[in-house]
Parts: structure tokens; C-alpha cells; sequence
């Protein structure tokens, strides 16, 4: 299942969320709205619209930049995450992409990191008792697509429509209060993220990857 934003057709099975910075419904200083005019995150600390890539974004300082979702996005045994981003190679280690967690490594939660000197990226689901883990490298200072999948027991990590790497664990999702934040940790502002980011989706399921190129194909010419 599919549906057409503008020109472009992403897949649409399972998406619970989607941010795009060229929506018009944004107004690219306090927030966004969803086409059904729902709030779908406030910018804070004076987070601020790049008006020069010609991407559509956002540029976060790596120091006090977030959105917060006002909403805990609580997943069962599935879940994907997307996001085009363009980090910096500069600030903090272990900057959050995305970030739902109660601690360090992602505990309790689920979290999309990138470390800029390592130029790598990482998705982590963190229960408590048992951390899992799926990594790759990514460019830093250049515009790319990164999907993260979980399906059960099974984590797989794409960039730019391939697949990267694959892992399995044992941790569950749990079922938690804390609002998932874009571009922060939810427990402290010292890890970050720095850089530009235009796109975000989640959806409640493992995209298959057929679904990760259409999503891909959808979009790749907008950040070349």
C-alpha cells in the first residue's frame, strides 16, 4: 500500500508518522501539522528552518535544538524508522537522531544515534535486562536516507535503499510514558544532534525491502 505526497508515492501501510519540513502545513518556527491538521511536534529552543540547501529542513545546533513529539509512540514487536538527514561531522558523541529512552544506551526505550567522529549510525532497542543493536556507516555532511527495521527478534539498518546490516536479539519493547524526541536525548541535553534533517517516519511495522526503495526511489532526487 502506497500513497502520493506531492509527486512522490511512499509507502503508507503501518505509517503512524510523518514529518516532512516541505509540508506546507509547517511553519518552519514553533511547529507542524499533519494533513488531518493534527500537531505533529513543537520546535524548541528556537530550532530554525534552513532556507539555503533548498532541501527543506531543519538545523540543530547539537546543543539545545529538539522536537518534541508530545506523545510516547509505544511499539509492540514491530517498528521502522526513517529519517533523511545531513549530519556534521562536529559535536557531541552519540547524538540522538531520534531518541524515547529512560538512560543511557537507550534504556527502556528505542533510539536512532549517530556518532559524528565514527561516522556511524545506530539503532538500539534497550528493555533493561537485554540491549540490541544494529549499526553501519553513513557520510557525514551529505544528505542521506537511513531506514531502521525491528521485526521480533530481527533488526536491519538501510541506507540510501541497501541494506547495510542485520542482527537479531532478545529485547522487547516496552510500554512507557516518555515522549519521543527528534534530535535530543529524552533524559539530558548533552548528546544532541547536529546537522539537518527534512524528513522523519514511523510506522508500526518492519518495512520489507521492496517498501525501503519506494520510499527511497520516492525521494532521492530531492537530495541529490
Amino acid at each position: 500500500m502506497s500513497y502520493t505526497r506531492g509527486t512522490s508515492t511512499i509507502t503508507s501501510k503501518g505509517l503512524i508518522y510523518h514529518l516532512d519540513i516541505m509540508n506546507p502545513l509547517c511553519n518552519h518556527t514553533t511547529k507542524c501539522y499533519s494533513l488531518k491538521n493534527q500537531e505533529i511536534g513543537d520546535f524548541i529552543n528556537g530550532l530554525k528552518y534552513s532556507i539555503f540547501d533548498g532541501k527543506g529542513s531543519l538545523e540543530f545546533n547539537g546543543v539545545d535544538h529538539y522536537i518534541d513529539l508530545n506523545e510516547s509512540f509505544n511499539f509492540i514487536d514491530e517498528q521502522s524508522i526513517e529519517v533523511w538527514v545531513k549530519p556534521n561531522s562536529t559535536g557531541p558523541t552519540y547524538q540522538r537522531i531520534l531518541d524515547k529512552s529512560e538512560g543511557n544506551n537507550a534504556l527502556k526505550g528505542y533510539a536512532l544515534i549517530y556518532h559524528p567522529i565514527l561516522n556511524m549510525v545506530y539503532y538500539v532497542v534497550n528493555d533493561g535486562i537485554n540491549k540490541d543493536m544494529v549499526a553501519c556507516e553513513i557520510p557525514s555532511n551529505k544528505w542521506v536516507n537511513i531506514i531502521a527495521t525491528k521485526s521480533n527478534n530481527t533488526y536491519k539498518i538501510y541506507v540510501n535503499g541497501e541494506l547495510k546490516n542485520e542482527n537479531t536479539g532478545n529485547s522487547n519493547f516496552l510500554l512507557t510514558n516518555n515522549n519521543l524526541r527528534i534530535g535530543a536525548y529524552t533524559q539530558s541535553q548533552e548528546k544532541n544532534f547536529k546537522g539537518n534533517l527534512s524528513i522523519v517516519k514511523i510506522y508500526n511495522n518492519a518495512l520489507t525491502s521492496k517498501e525501503v526503495n519506494i520510499n527511497y526511489k520516492a525521494l532521492k532526487g530531492r537530495f541529490k
